[in-house]
């Protein structure tokens, strides 16, 4: 209340209180309020939704199913090096890297290296990456059959991401050359492999 007994809040002077104020302010929070309420909308989601590891960060424990049925969780190879391998059935340039995959990991299993490879194909192309998987020795699963939301949305593929025996992230697949090729193998993958004793379970 003013002085006088007056509401000061909402006057009814008319010299303050008019239509010309009242058209500048529907103005201001027409332009305002959408904002204001996405970014409510945003604070509300949970971090993870957001979030998601590259490298230097410790990689998120993976469970789910494999293809097989079989109960699987990344717990059981702390202290290996490991392949986060993101690929489908009608990628050409997966096609091609899943021979070097499967000849690399044949050759440094013993040393402590695991593949895990999860299709991204549609439910409606499953069967079509089993029957693909089967020609491969290593670990398989599908998108909807394991927790990878911590690896952001996997937006190209092939995508691969490595981790070293520590569980840091040392190569995020999101960023720069996302192929497995030679080069990456020798300047990433194998030096976390050598002058380490047999592993072999």
């Amino acid at each position: 209340m003013g002085l006088n007994g007056h509401n000061t809040l909402f006057p009814s002077d008319h010299s303050v209180w008019n239509k010309k104020f009242y058209n500048k302010l529907m103005k201001y929070m027409a332009k305002w309020i959408p904002s204001l309420l996405l970014l409510l909308t945003i604070l509300g989601m949970p971090f993870s939704a957001f979030a998601r590891v590259t490298i230097g960060d410790p990689a998120p424990i993976i469970t789910g199913k494999l293809m097989d049925g079989t109960v699987f969780t990344s717990k059981d190879w702390q202290g290996r090096v490991i392949l986060i391998h993101f690929w489908a059935s009608w990628c050409e340039p997966c096609k091609e890297e899943l021979p070097l995959l499967k000849s690399f990991y044949e050759k440094n299993h013993h040393l402590g290296l695991e593949v895990l490879t999860i299709s991204m194909d549609k439910p409606a192309d499953t069967d079509l990456s089993k029957k693909m998987m089967q020609m491969f020795p290593f670990t398989n699963s599908l998108k909807n059959e394991v927790q990878i939301e911590s690896f952001g949305r996997i937006w190209r593929i092939p995508t691969t991401f490595v981790i070293n025996r520590q569980g840091i992230v040392v190569k995020d697949g999101l960023k720069g050359n996302p192929q497995i090729d030679e080069n990456l193998i020798n300047q990433v993958v194998r030096p976390l492999l050598e002058n380490v004793k047999d592993t072999k379970n």
